[in-house]
């Protein structure tokens, strides 16, 4: 038993040598180790500096980047979540992902120094601008090319309508052109014909012309005899009369009328001349108590009235000058220098006249004017002479447009005619003007006869 026990104890003494010897190896070791790993961990501590520092990790900024980091699937570094985002951005800025800062900023300034822009935000949002602006200016232009687009196809369509109403057209005159050509043929013919009646009609006018000429200038010649005779006739007399004394009339004869009443309360008398003796509105007549008071020199009389109304035996006339004291008195006689109720009057008549007042002058109612001056006791004669006393003109002649070529001979005939007559009427009216004898419209011509 006692071998036993101290077997024992050297087993387990010799265990106990063999555990110290090895402790003390383990702790050699792990001092070692520990050496190692202290060593380690400072080189990756500096190494870390180099990514971030102590003071940054506390930073609100860069804990913030770093929850965002653990947040990402899969979940990153801080590093690793930056360099992974820069990439992204570099990319988008200039369209690479190895971009420096520095280069990326560089390139970033070479864009936005022209702009005048200090940020890229406010650089992007006004070349954003530009380009909505230049985007709204390209689709209104697109717009517009595409309304003159349609425009264009629509006028292309129009026009080829055109065309081909414009072939359907010269189809048809194309058709027709023979048709034309028949009523051409026969429209010649009768033009043909036509002038040879115009032609005809031509020397017809002519030839009446002709004769119109010889037959003026044989009255000419024989108006020239006619003067011839008178102008000797004068002569003659006037020989005759040379040395004879002019005596003048009997102052009686000079007496043209006389006052039958007077009418006190309006100025006015009556005298016995009236229309029957041709007193007119208007005409004055000088008054003196009896015809020997009438001198040759015909001096003025008392006083002096003008007619204001015509009856047909009689006339008002109002005292238009008195004498203080020898007042116009009943019996008086009147006389007017040119007065002369016995004279015939000779008138010209030219013209279309309305004596009917239905609006429409015509060449025969010119014969009812010279009615009305025959009643009136004057005379109508048809050329202007030198004892025509007055010229009576209505409205002047028509003359229609020319007739065609074509027309019918009476047509021109017709139109030969009214321009003849209106030739007359303007010849009529300036040999009257140029020698000083009164023109009378119809008008006049009734207040002179005192209608």
């Amino acid at each position: 038993m006692a071998s036993r026990g101290s077997s024992g104890l050297i087993v387990l003494t010799s265990v106990l040598g063999i555990l110290a010897a090895g402790g003390l190896g383990v702790g050699l070791w792990g001092y070692t180790q520990s050496q190692s790993l202290q060593k380690q961990l400072d080189d990756q501590r500096k190494e870390v500096g180099d990514y971030v520092r102590d003071g940054e990790k506390n930073n609100d900024a860069v804990r913030e980047l770093v929850n965002e980091a653990k947040r990402g699937t899969p979940p990153q570094s801080l590093v690793g979540y930056l360099s992974g985002n820069f990439q992204n951005l570099s990319e988008k800025i200039s369209g690479q992902r190895n971009e420096t800062p520095a280069s990326l900023v560089k390139k970033i300034d070479a864009v936005l120094t022209p702009l005048g822009k200090s940020n890229l935000v406010a650089g992007v949002s006004e070349l954003g601008a530009e380009l909505i602006k230049a985007r709204a200016e390209i689709k209104a232009a697109e717009a517009s090319r595409q309304e003159s687009i349609d425009t264009l196809r629509s006028s292309q369509e129009r026009i080829k309508a055109l065309e081909e109403a414009h072939q359907a057209a010269i189809a048809s005159l194309s058709s027709g052109v023979d048709t034309y050509k028949g009523q051409i043929d026969t429209y010649r013919e009768d033009l043909n014909k036509r002038v040879s009646e115009m032609q005809a009609s031509v020397d017809k006018i002519k030839r009446d012309a002709a004769d119109e000429a010889t037959r003026l200038n044989d009255r000419i010649a024989k108006l020239n005899e006619e003067l011839l005779i008178a102008q000797g006739k004068v002569r003659s007399l006037q020989g005759a009369r040379n040395g004879a004394v002019l005596k003048p009339g009997d102052e009686a004869a000079l007496v043209d009328g006389e006052v039958v009443a007077l009418v006190d309360a309006d100025n006015t008398v009556f005298i016995n001349r009236g229309r029957n003796q041709r007193v007119v509105l208007g005409m004055s007549f000088e008054v003196y108590s009896d015809a020997t008071q009438i001198k040759s020199d015909a001096g003025r009389g008392k006083g002096a009235v003008e007619v204001i109304s015509v009856d047909d035996n009689s006339s008002v006339a109002r005292v238009v000058r008195a004498t203080r004291g020898n007042p116009i008195s009943r019996g008086d006689v009147i006389v007017n220098p040119v007065y002369d109720p016995s004279k015939k009057y000779k008138f010209v008549v030219a013209g279309l006249f309305d004596t009917t007042g239905d609006g429409r002058a015509t060449p025969g109612e010119a014969e009812d004017i010279r009615a009305l001056i025959a009643g009136w006791g004057a005379l109508t004669v048809d050329a202007l002479a030198g004892d025509v006393d007055f010229v009576v003109l209505g409205s002047r002649p028509i003359v229609p447009p020319t007739p065609p070529s074509d027309a019918p001979a009476a047509l021109v005939d017709q139109f030969v005619r009214a321009k003849r007559a209106a030739a007359e009427y303007d010849a009529l009216f300036a040999a009257a003007t140029a020698a000083g004898i009164p023109v009378l419209n119809q008008n006049r011509l009734l207040t002179l006869m005192g209608k």
